[in-house]
Formats: C-alpha cells, structure tokens, sequence
C-alpha cells in the first residue's frame, strides 16, 4: 500500500509540475490526467518482476525509462516542448486504443 501511494504521489506531482510548466508558457489547457487503465498500465510496467507491488528501485528504473524516452533530443534535460510533445502522442495512443 506504501508502494502504491508513493507511486501516486509521484504522478500527481507530476501533473502539478506539468500544469505549472503549461500555465506559464500560455497554453490553452493542462495535459489530461492519467485515466484508470493508463494508471494500471504503468503500474504493470514498473512491477517488473510482477509481485503486484513497485519498489523503489522498480519505480525509479521505471522512471529513468519514462525520462529517455520524453527526452527527444537526448540532452538530459526536459523542456515544456518536450513534455507536451510526450504527453499530446500518449494521448492520441490512449484515445486509439494504444498501450
């Protein structure tokens, strides 16, 4: 239950820090929040070895991942671009069934 709290956390600061990056640079509406099954989805990614809990290594491996793959031109650092670019593709993906 810790686990999946801390993990909870980790996502809602997220979304904060993506709507404050989204208010600042005049966009018209923050990224959707993370829907149930996508919630679910990135659970079941993190749970690498499948015990039905994320521990902290898993997490933060799982999110070492999510970094390199928002980080289009590969320079270590995430600008809003970058971000929205990220979270506009998974939300098409989402809408057309993708994983």
């Amino acid at each position: 239950m810790k686990r999946v709290t801390i993990m909870s956390l980790a996502m809602l600061a997220g979304l904060t820090a993506a709507t404050g990056a989204y208010a600042e640079e005049g966009c018209k509406r923050p990224p959707h929040p993370p829907r149930p099954a996508h919630a679910r989805d990135m659970f079941r990614d993190a749970d690498v070895n499948r015990d039905r809990k994320v521990s902290q290594k898993e997490f933060e491996d799982f999110n070492r991942e999510v970094f390199k793959e928002v980080d289009a031109n590969k320079d270590g650092i995430l600008s809003v671009d970058e971000w929205r670019s990220h979270h506009e593709k998974k939300g098409r993906e989402l809408e057309e069934g993708k994983p």
